[in-house]
């Protein structure tokens, strides 16, 4: 059996194989990327079971080829950018879509998508006043139009939303920017939005377990439920690199338009199978500090040589 993962070159990809090679899973893997924020080659890939194919994520006909060549029981969709532009947007919607639209012509396998690039507020791009469901709370619509997408992907097959995931791999985000500032003297800008963050092996037990034979659930959410502030993160940061900071950073409230809160709700199924969605966020974000720390690159790809 095969599992694909779009952005397989990526930084989520990489998070995902480091916990998927601990659990041994007999799975082959294809990796989809089109390099545009890596120069990972093919032979650079250290996994046996996983190949590294150079293909654009938003060609349906390319990925609806891969698809029926592979026939993949799951899709980690971890494809998208972090360009906040208009551009930047119709990117990781087309992605989204293309993908949905090249699982649906084949064997509609499980797919799981990551919320963590779905905080930006596009009602200027949007005026679909339908897309808004009061189930969405304060979550700004670019993430409601993806739910939408996947609510209606989830009525054929099963879609999993992943929440923000906490991490040492990745050179972007609270934990090593606050660390390289705080150890580099540099400013810092805090912020008291609250997201929903996760560990990778959280992900990858909840991914193993919905691929049961005996799970039927249609919608899963990878989620803790449990809100952390940026400024609770700096706080932790702070601590662990045994430092003061005087005078305290202001803390900026949310811009307009941004969503005060990012937090998903984990599935009740999930927890009935046995899945605990909490972990130790303070030992995970030891973790991340140590490892900025330590690492003397922008981006660590620890699936590749």
């Amino acid at each position: 059996m095969t599992v694909l993962i779009t952005g397989g070159a990526g930084t989520l990809a990489g998070d995902f194989l480091d916990f998927w090679q601990i659990n041994s899973v007999m799975e082959d893997l294809v990796l989809v990327d089109n390099f545009s924020q890596s120069s990972i080659q093919a032979n650079q890939i250290t996994y046996a079971r996983a190949s590294l194919i150079e293909a654009n994520c938003g060609e349906l006909e390319v990925m609806t080829d891969l698809f029926k060549k592979y026939q993949p029981r799951a899709i980690l969709h971890f494809a998208s950018t972090m360009d906040s532009s208009t551009s930047g947007f119709e990117s990781n919607i087309r992605t989204l879509l293309v993908t949905l639209r090249a699982a649906e012509s084949t064997s509609l396998p499980t797919i799981f998508f990551p919320q963590s690039f779905l905080t930006r507020d596009c009602k200027q791009l949007i005026t679909d006043e339908s897309l808004l469901q009061p189930e969405f709370g304060d979550y700004p619509l670019f993430k409601a139009l993806c739910e939408q997408y996947l609510r209606t992907y989830a009525g054929k097959s099963i879609v999993g939303i992943i929440s923000t995931t906490l991490s040492p791999r990745l050179s972007i985000g609270p934990i090593p920017a606050f660390t390289k500032r705080l150890l580099g003297a540099q400013p810092i800008s805090i912020s008291d939005t609250k997201r929903d963050y996760v560990s990778p092996s959280t992900v990858v037990d909840a991914v193993l377990r919905t691929l049961e034979d005996s799970f039927s659930q249609k919608t899963v959410v990878i989620a803790s439920g449990e809100a952390t502030s940026t400024k609770d993160i700096y706080g932790s940061v702070l601590a662990q690199l045994k430092m003061t900071r005087e005078p305290e950073p202001a803390v900026t409230p949310p811009g307009v338009g941004d969503p005060k809160e990012i937090l998903l709700a984990p599935s009740k199924s999930l927890i009935e199978t046995g899945w605990d969605p909490l972990y130790d966020i303070e030992a995970s974000l030891q973790k991340c500090v140590d490892s900025v720390k330590n690492s003397t690159s922008e981006v660590r790809q620890h699936h590749v040589k």
